[in-house]
């Protein structure tokens, strides 16, 4: 075997080695543009909202905030960056992420690929970070426990069909 054959193999072996990490760790590969780092680094604003076109990429941003909320940390930045803990708080969080029906939360956020589609939160968070999951009565997961940097952090997922029929269902609970 000649030296140009030994290096493309090589190559080869790391380019798959990097995919498998991509696809297990999303979160540490996720790179923003520059409007959603402007994003994240208003992080301490008590509240944000981004209103975009299509294409724009806000649900994989909202999801690597919602996910950097849960673990304490914005992984996918250097340990020495300020951005990194930037806003973020120094305990376990409970997040809401609220969609139209719990079709979209599958598609989107939670699908396990059974539906043919991953969603972002698996292909952004590493496995062994979640602690359990919670499914209603769709079998849509409602609910995700995180191991996070302080703790047990918690995502949960509503509807806006659930607020309309109940607007009183979310009170007394503390998201962050």
């Amino acid at each position: 075997m000649n030296y140009e054959t030994v290096l493309k193999a090589k190559r080869l072996e790391l380019l798959k080695q990097r995919r498998d990490l991509m696809k297990e760790n999303g979160l540490l590969f996720y790179q923003p543009h520059k409007k959603q780092r402007e994003f994240h680094a208003a992080a301490d604003f008590r509240f944000r909202l981004a209103r975009c076109g299509n294409r724009f990429g806000k649900s994989d941003m909202g999801v690597s905030e919602d996910l950097a909320f849960a673990l304490g940390e914005r992984p996918w930045l250097d340990e020495e960056d300020p951005m990194r803990y930037h806003g973020l708080p120094k305990r376990a969080t409970k997040g809401l992420i609220v969609a139209a029906d719990l079709d979209k939360v599958d598609e989107i956020f939670t699908g396990d690929g059974s539906k043919g589609h991953v969603g972002k939160i698996w292909k952004k968070l590493s496995k062994d970070l979640v602690i359990g999951t919670k499914k209603g009565s769709s079998g849509t997961i409602i609910n995700i426990r995180i191991k996070g940097k302080y703790g047990e952090s918690v995502i949960d997922f509503d509807t806006r069909s659930a607020f309309k029929n109940n607007p009183m269902g979310s009170e007394s609970s503390d998201y962050d």
